[in-house]
């Protein structure tokens, strides 16, 4: 019994001690590659492409028109909104004449309403002229090469490629769209998309390894710049799964890939340039948070496991 005693304490202590050994700990994420301090240009309502007034590489100056887009539902909507403001206003006047005064003030209430609803109008159907936030080099959002599956708007003219390209006038653009990039400088920076279950373990300036899906064999290193205070609702086309990425998404009623479990970005700024940095371009990184023991290790994965997310 004594011996058993002392195998079984002396496997225990080992056991306990191997429990506490330090063991190098990552997390790995999807990246996307951007113009550092780039600003992103979104189709707010959407439309036909009807011009593209730019090229890529060109450069822009703020308020210059990038695009304009078609929404003949609007210009419906604005047609009739005219027409029951002309009948409204027929009828204040009938209103005036017989002195019904309450009818009167209806038909005030009306006209206000009607006019609002107007106004509303000709700001999005302004809205469908995209014009650039800033001075800076056009840069094409990353190419679409698949269809989205079971999209809503799988019936309607749908884009390949980018919608700068020629091949797509006459194309839908959803709400959300990503029309192309302003980029003040040359500088790139990665996009890296975290789980939620690995956002507490980031923090700003840990090193990061990055690895691009066409250099599969060269890693770039730098290290964490900003993390996102908010979780991020929506994935770039160029991850969603729906067109060859690694995130789960789900097309919303707009066709905006919605990502299906919680995430948060983080980004990566890439210092130098060379031509194998390009916008666009996807990849894995490697995020060196600590040393965890197999203990942290092992009520990490049980919480994963096993409890719900939030």
């Amino acid at each position: 019994y004594k011996r058993l005693a002392l195998s079984v304490t002396l496997l225990g202590g080992l056991g306990f001690a191997f429990l506490l050994v330090p063991i190098p700990w990552h997390i790995d994420s999807p990246f996307l590659l951007q113009p550092r301090d780039a600003q992103q240009v979104y189709v707010k309502i959407p439309g036909f492409v009807t011009e593209v007034k730019v090229k890529p590489n060109q450069r822009v100056k703020a308020g210059d028109i990038l695009a304009v887009l078609e929404n003949p539902e609007l210009r419906e909507r604005l047609q009739e909104t005219d027409r029951e403001i002309r009948v409204e206003n027929a009828h204040l006047k009938a209103m005036r004449a017989v002195a019904d005064l309450a009818e009167v003030e209806n038909a005030k209430q009306r006209l206000i309403s009607l006019k609002t609803e107007r106004e509303q109008i000709l700001q999005q159907l302004e809205d469908l002229t995209l014009v650039s936030p800033c001075d800076g080099q056009v840069i094409p959002p990353p190419r679409r090469n698949l269809q989205p599956k079971n999209s809503p708007h799988e019936e309607l003219a749908a884009w390949v490629g980018t919608p700068l390209e020629n091949r797509n006038r006459q194309a839908w653009l959803p709400t959300q769209s990503l029309l192309l990039t302003i980029a003040p400088g040359d500088q790139m920076e990665a996009v890296l998309i975290v789980d939620q279950g690995d956002r507490e373990s980031l923090r700003q300036n840990q090193r990061v390894e990055l690895r691009l899906d066409h250099l599969p064999h060269q890693t770039f290193e730098s290290q964490i710049n900003d993390i996102s205070p908010r979780n991020l609702e929506f994935a770039p086309e160029a991850l969603s799964n729906k067109f060859g990425g690694p995130l789960a998404t789900e097309a919303d009623a707009q066709g905006r890939q919605r990502l299906t479990s919680m995430a948060y970005q983080a980004t990566v700024q890439l210092s130098g340039q060379t031509p194998l940095l390009q916008t666009g371009a996807k990849g894995q990184a490697r995020v060196m948070v600590d040393q965890r023991s197999a203990a942290s290790w092992t009520w990490k994965w049980v919480r994963q496991t096993f409890y719900f997310r939030l």
